[in-house]
Protein backbone atom coordinates (compact mmCIF):
# COMPACT_ATOMS: atom_id res chain seq x y z
CA UNK A 1 0.00 0.00 0.00
CA UNK A 2 0.81 3.44 -1.14
CA UNK A 3 0.59 6.68 0.06
CA UNK A 4 -0.49 9.57 -2.97
CA UNK A 5 -1.31 13.19 -2.40
CA UNK A 6 -5.10 14.61 -3.19
CA UNK A 7 -3.14 17.77 -4.27
CA UNK A 8 -3.45 17.50 -7.75
CA UNK A 9 -5.60 14.80 -9.29
CA UNK A 10 -4.50 15.67 -13.03
CA UNK A 11 -0.88 14.58 -12.36
CA UNK A 12 -1.53 11.85 -10.06
CA UNK A 13 -3.42 9.81 -12.40
CA UNK A 14 -0.90 10.64 -15.18
CA UNK A 15 1.89 9.43 -12.45
CA UNK A 16 -0.44 5.88 -11.77
CA UNK A 17 -1.16 5.08 -15.08
CA UNK A 18 2.66 5.74 -16.20
CA UNK A 19 3.84 2.89 -13.39
CA UNK A 20 1.03 0.64 -14.47
CA UNK A 21 2.65 0.65 -18.10
CA UNK A 22 6.01 0.22 -16.54
CA UNK A 23 4.90 -2.63 -14.62
CA UNK A 24 6.23 -1.53 -11.73
CA UNK A 25 4.28 -0.86 -7.66
CA UNK A 26 0.48 -1.49 -9.40
CA UNK A 27 -1.12 -4.90 -9.10
CA UNK A 28 -4.22 -5.54 -9.94
CA UNK A 29 -6.80 -4.35 -7.64
CA UNK A 30 -4.60 -2.31 -6.29
CA UNK A 31 -5.44 -0.07 -3.30
CA UNK A 32 -3.67 3.03 -2.25
CA UNK A 33 -4.07 5.48 0.57
CA UNK A 34 -4.79 9.23 -0.22
CA UNK A 35 -4.72 12.22 1.64
CA UNK A 36 -7.57 14.18 1.48
CA UNK A 37 -6.48 16.75 3.67
CA UNK A 38 -3.87 17.69 6.93
CA UNK A 39 -6.54 20.11 8.31
CA UNK A 40 -3.94 22.33 8.48
CA UNK A 41 -4.19 25.21 6.64
CA UNK A 42 -5.85 28.59 8.26
CA UNK A 43 -8.77 28.95 6.04
CA UNK A 44 -9.27 25.88 4.86
CA UNK A 45 -12.40 25.04 6.06
CA UNK A 46 -15.09 27.13 7.63
CA UNK A 47 -18.65 26.81 10.05
CA UNK A 48 -21.63 25.58 7.98
CA UNK A 49 -23.89 28.59 8.49
CA UNK A 50 -27.09 26.77 9.56
CA UNK A 51 -25.29 24.39 12.38
CA UNK A 52 -27.70 24.70 15.16
CA UNK A 53 -25.30 24.24 17.95
CA UNK A 54 -22.19 27.16 18.45
CA UNK A 55 -18.75 26.70 18.34
CA UNK A 56 -15.86 27.90 16.44
CA UNK A 57 -12.70 26.88 14.94
CA UNK A 58 -8.82 27.52 14.73
CA UNK A 59 -5.40 25.60 13.70
CA UNK A 60 -3.39 24.63 16.44
CA UNK A 61 0.01 23.57 17.06
CA UNK A 62 -0.90 19.95 17.50
CA UNK A 63 -0.22 16.86 16.02
CA UNK A 64 -0.50 13.40 16.27
CA UNK A 65 2.68 11.42 18.02
CA UNK A 66 2.64 8.94 15.01
CA UNK A 67 3.12 11.72 12.48
CA UNK A 68 5.63 13.53 14.01
CA UNK A 69 9.14 13.52 12.85
CA UNK A 70 8.03 12.52 9.56
CA UNK A 71 9.03 14.20 6.25
CA UNK A 72 5.29 15.14 5.79
CA UNK A 73 3.69 15.22 8.88
CA UNK A 74 1.49 18.22 9.43
CA UNK A 75 2.70 20.11 12.34
CA UNK A 76 -0.68 21.40 13.18
CA UNK A 77 -4.20 20.50 12.90
CA UNK A 78 -7.71 21.79 13.24
CA UNK A 79 -9.01 22.58 16.55
CA UNK A 80 -13.31 22.61 17.22
CA UNK A 81 -14.66 23.91 19.86
CA UNK A 82 -18.82 23.35 20.31
CA UNK A 83 -20.59 24.65 23.16
CA UNK A 84 -23.81 21.81 23.78
CA UNK A 85 -26.51 23.07 25.12
CA UNK A 86 -27.93 20.04 27.02
CA UNK A 87 -31.39 18.98 27.51
CA UNK A 88 -33.97 17.21 24.70
CA UNK A 89 -33.71 17.79 21.05
CA UNK A 90 -30.62 16.84 18.61
CA UNK A 91 -27.71 19.80 17.64
CA UNK A 92 -25.28 19.45 15.34
CA UNK A 93 -22.43 21.42 14.01
CA UNK A 94 -20.53 21.11 10.97
CA UNK A 95 -16.73 21.53 9.62
CA UNK A 96 -17.26 21.81 5.91
CA UNK A 97 -14.63 23.07 2.70
CA UNK A 98 -14.17 26.63 2.09
CA UNK A 99 -14.00 26.03 -1.38
CA UNK A 100 -15.15 23.56 -3.82
CA UNK A 101 -13.43 19.99 -3.98
CA UNK A 102 -12.92 17.89 -6.62
CA UNK A 103 -14.69 13.96 -7.07
CA UNK A 104 -11.69 11.57 -5.79
CA UNK A 105 -11.35 9.72 -9.29
CA UNK A 106 -11.06 6.34 -7.86
CA UNK A 107 -13.65 4.03 -5.91
CA UNK A 108 -13.37 4.79 -1.84
CA UNK A 109 -13.01 1.94 -0.27
CA UNK A 110 -12.11 2.83 3.56
CA UNK A 111 -11.98 6.44 4.98
CA UNK A 112 -10.12 7.51 7.75
CA UNK A 113 -9.10 10.52 9.88
CA UNK A 114 -6.61 11.07 13.09
CA UNK A 115 -9.04 12.69 15.92
CA UNK A 116 -7.83 13.96 19.60
CA UNK A 117 -11.08 13.07 21.08
CA UNK A 118 -11.03 14.62 24.50
CA UNK A 119 -12.81 12.67 26.30
CA UNK A 120 -16.33 13.56 24.41
CA UNK A 121 -19.73 11.87 24.83
CA UNK A 122 -20.66 13.38 21.52
CA UNK A 123 -20.15 12.22 17.66
CA UNK A 124 -18.73 12.64 14.65
CA UNK A 125 -19.14 11.81 11.00
CA UNK A 126 -17.24 12.32 8.12
CA UNK A 127 -19.14 13.40 5.35
CA UNK A 128 -19.23 12.91 1.34
CA UNK A 129 -21.22 14.15 -2.04
CA UNK A 130 -22.09 10.67 -4.09
CA UNK A 131 -22.23 10.92 -7.61
CA UNK A 132 -25.93 12.56 -7.26
CA UNK A 133 -24.41 15.45 -5.09
CA UNK A 134 -26.22 13.51 -2.21
CA UNK A 135 -24.62 14.29 1.54
CA UNK A 136 -23.32 10.83 2.58
CA UNK A 137 -22.54 10.56 6.37
CA UNK A 138 -19.72 7.79 7.74
CA UNK A 139 -20.92 8.00 11.36
CA UNK A 140 -17.94 6.72 13.60
CA UNK A 141 -18.16 6.02 17.41
CA UNK A 142 -18.49 8.84 20.50
CA UNK A 143 -15.83 10.52 20.57
CA UNK A 144 -15.35 9.08 24.60
CA UNK A 145 -11.77 8.67 24.00
CA UNK A 146 -8.77 10.98 25.15
CA UNK A 147 -5.21 11.97 22.95
CA UNK A 148 -5.34 11.00 19.27
CA UNK A 149 -6.69 7.90 17.48
CA UNK A 150 -7.21 7.04 14.13
CA UNK A 151 -10.37 6.25 13.36
CA UNK A 152 -11.30 4.00 10.16
CA UNK A 153 -14.13 2.82 8.61
CA UNK A 154 -15.50 1.00 5.30
CA UNK A 155 -17.69 2.78 2.86
CA UNK A 156 -20.55 1.33 2.46
CA UNK A 157 -21.52 -0.55 -1.13
CA UNK A 158 -24.54 1.34 -1.66
CA UNK A 159 -23.11 4.92 -2.13
CA UNK A 160 -23.05 6.26 -5.56
CA UNK A 161 -18.94 6.78 -6.51
CA UNK A 162 -17.51 8.71 -7.06
CA UNK A 163 -17.44 10.51 -4.07
CA UNK A 164 -15.96 14.11 -3.03
CA UNK A 165 -14.82 15.01 0.66
CA UNK A 166 -17.44 17.45 2.09
CA UNK A 167 -16.27 17.61 5.77
CA UNK A 168 -17.15 16.73 9.53
CA UNK A 169 -20.54 16.72 11.47
CA UNK A 170 -20.62 16.65 14.93
CA UNK A 171 -23.91 16.28 16.84
CA UNK A 172 -25.30 15.44 20.48
CA UNK A 173 -27.88 12.46 20.00
CA UNK A 174 -29.14 10.81 22.99
CA UNK A 175 -26.45 12.88 24.72
CA UNK A 176 -28.13 15.57 27.51
CA UNK A 177 -25.38 17.42 29.54
CA UNK A 178 -24.29 20.56 28.88
CA UNK A 179 -20.67 21.04 28.05
CA UNK A 180 -18.07 22.35 25.97
CA UNK A 181 -16.31 19.87 23.63
CA UNK A 182 -12.68 20.28 22.00
CA UNK A 183 -11.71 18.12 19.87
CA UNK A 184 -8.68 18.20 17.15
CA UNK A 185 -8.86 16.67 13.61
CA UNK A 186 -5.75 15.72 11.64
CA UNK A 187 -4.90 13.45 8.00
CA UNK A 188 -7.72 12.93 6.23
CA UNK A 189 -7.16 9.94 4.40
CA UNK A 190 -9.10 6.99 1.72
CA UNK A 191 -8.05 4.28 0.61
CA UNK A 192 -8.98 3.91 -2.93
CA UNK A 193 -8.83 1.07 -5.37
CA UNK A 194 -6.08 2.64 -8.50
CA UNK A 195 -7.31 -0.22 -10.60
CA UNK A 196 -10.20 1.29 -11.40
CA UNK A 197 -11.15 5.30 -12.37
CA UNK A 198 -14.12 7.42 -12.93
CA UNK A 199 -14.29 9.14 -16.66
CA UNK A 200 -13.56 13.23 -15.64
CA UNK A 201 -16.04 15.35 -16.70
CA UNK A 202 -14.25 18.44 -18.26
CA UNK A 203 -16.58 21.77 -17.75
CA UNK A 204 -14.44 23.67 -20.30
CA UNK A 205 -15.92 21.43 -22.86
CA UNK A 206 -15.95 23.57 -26.53
CA UNK A 207 -19.53 24.16 -28.29
CA UNK A 208 -20.74 22.08 -30.58
CA UNK A 209 -23.20 24.18 -32.53
CA UNK A 210 -21.19 27.88 -33.21
CA UNK A 211 -23.97 28.71 -35.76
CA UNK A 212 -27.40 28.97 -33.73
CA UNK A 213 -28.27 32.74 -34.16
CA UNK A 214 -29.38 34.28 -30.73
Amino acid sequence: MQNISYINWGKRVVSILLMSALGTALTSADTQTVVISDMNLEGEFKELSYSTAKGRMAVRGEQPPSLAGKGDSPEKSLGVKVDWPGGEGFRFYQVVPSSAQQPIPYPVKKAKVWLNGGDSKHFVEMLFLDANGDKKKLGFKRIDFAGWKQLSRDIPASWKQPLTFAGFNFHDHNTREPGEMTVYISRVEVDVDTDQGFASKSPGSVARNTDDKW
